[in-house]
Formats: C-alpha cells, sequence, structure tokens
C-alpha cells in the first residue's frame, strides 16, 4: 500500500492497522526505531501531525510516498507491517542519504555499519 500523506502519525496508523496491533512487542520497538530513523532522515519531529515530509523531486513520480506491506506466515496470527522509504524522493543527493544513513546507525549503535558505510557507497558507485 502507497502512503501519499508522508506523515509519522499516517505511518504509524497503517503500520498498527489502526491501532489492531498495537499491543505486540516487536511491532513497538520497530515503531520506535523508525521514529529515530524519521528524526535522522527528514530531520522532522515524527510527533507532531503537521510535519509532512516535503519531497525534493517529482511527488507525483509513480514511487513517491511511503509503501507500507504486510509479511504474512503461516503459523503467525497476525501480520507484520514492513516499510520502505524511498529516500531519494526526500533528499538533495545519495551523499546526503549515505550521510544520514551512517549518522542513523552510529545513533542505533551499529558502529561496525556506521563507520565505513560512507566509503563503502561510494566504492559500491564507483566514486572517488
Amino acid at each position: 500500500m502507497r502512503l501519499q500523506q508522508v506523515t509519522y502519525a499516517n505511518l504509524e496508523n497503517f503500520m498498527t492497522l489502526g491501532g489492531t496491533l498495537d499491543s505486540f512487542t516487536a511491532l513497538t520497538v520497530g515503531l520506535q526505531t523508525i521514529r529515530r530513523a524519521w528524526q535522522f532522515l527528514f530531520a522532522l519531529d515524527p510527533i507532531s501531525q503537521a510535519n509532512e515530509v516535503p519531497r525534493s523531486h517529482n511527488s507525483k513520480h509513480f514511487a513517491s510516498g511511503l509503501l507500507v506491506y504486510y509479511e504474512l506466515k503461516l503459523g503467525h496470527s497476525i501480520p507484520y507491517p514492513k516499510v520502505y522509504f524511498p529516500v531519494r524522493h526526500y533528499a538533495a543527493n545519495d551523499a546526503q542519504i549515505a550521510l544520514k544513513v551512517a549518522s542513523l546507525h552510529r545513533e542505533l549503535g551499529n558502529l561496525s555499519i556506521a563507520e565505513g558505510y560512507v566509503e563503502n557507497i561510494k566504492k559500491a558507485l564507483s566514486v572517488s
């Protein structure tokens, strides 16, 4: 499902199926991580209802907005929501994205990923 209104409140509403999945610990932890990512990637307060993420590229592009999907597994009674952030629609360039993702990993304690992230992206893209 693609969400064109890019606010944290809208994302949380869809990820919890309107509050139906609020009591599941894994989802609560995931939403806390998404809240932190929201602040790093978009430099916005995720709790404020008014903070719609501004797009730096064509907002009519078919891939703009957030993509929420639900993983269904045999033997599990509830769907597990996931979100895809098409960051290229919300950042000035690839370098800005790489720096923000590295900062997020550092904040989350993933230091081994954070330390080499920007350089690894440069190598992967063959950029000096």
